[in-house]
């Protein structure tokens, strides 16, 4: 790595190999930058460590690098005052998906306890029974059966049940499917190419290159049928 330019790592990155030796200002740095190298050898490491602990520079690279990866997935799991436990599990799908779900968990929650408030949500059969009278009040209230897929699977996602298991909502399934044939989806006419247009020149009056991209993206979604995700 010794002459290559590299991104600057994080200050308790550099801290770290500073300790260690490993950090040195390159003189072929131009106009009078300093550009930070690796420098191999003993010579190097050696003011740091005994010469008969000096490990070899790239194991020393490789346990470094992984030091960076794993404090950058623990930032990452206790962002926003998540716990560490099943944070993999809850990665399984879009954080915007996953902000979907938890409303739509609180939404049945805050109806179930209003609604029948004999019931205990944390017994199986009384969650059931819980959902099914949701789904069945959603029915009734003109909602698509979007909505009834989005609480059962939102709280299920929320409360990590095992919907493979068919003991689990097996009442609020039926339901659901219920719900489905009794009000199925309706089509809808696709989005014309002059108002794909039209949302383009408008996002692009903005100025902005996120603005930009995004009107970009808008016409390549009509033009390759993508989803909003896919383009």
């Amino acid at each position: 790595l010794t002459g290559m330019w590299v991104s600057r790592p994080p200050p308790d990155v550099i801290e770290r190999r500073l300790r260690l030796g490993l950090f040195a200002p390159s003189r072929a740095a131009p106009s009078g930058r300093k550009s930070m190298s690796f420098r191999s050898g003993p010579t190097a490491v050696g003011r740091a460590l005994p010469p008969s602990a000096v490990p070899p520079p790239r194991a020393v690279r490789r346990r470094l690098r992984k030091e960076v990866i794993a404090d950058r997935r623990r930032r990452a799991a206790f962002a926003n005052g998540s716990v560490f436990s099943g944070h993999l599990a809850r990665r399984r799908v879009r954080p915007a998906t996953a902000l979907a779900y938890e409303k739509a968990s609180r939404d049945f929650v805050r109806w179930a306890r209003a609604a029948a408030p004999n019931l205990d949500l944390g017994d199986t059969a009384d969650l059931d029974q819980a959902m099914l009278m949701f789904i069945e009040h959603l029915f009734f209230a003109g909602e698509p059966p979007y909505a009834a897929r989005m609480a059962l699977f939102g709280h299920a996602f929320v409360e990590s049940r095992n919907l493979r298991d068919p003991a689990e909502f097996a009442r609020a399934r039926l339901t659901l499917r219920g719900f489905a044939a009794a009000a199925p989806g309706m089509q809808r006419d696709p989005l014309p190419w002059a108002a794909a247009l039209l949302i383009a020149a408008k996002l692009c009056e903005k100025g902005s290159d996120e603005a930009r991209a995004a009107a970009g993206a808008c016409l390549v979604s009509f033009d390759g049928y993508l989803r909003p995700s896919e383009a």
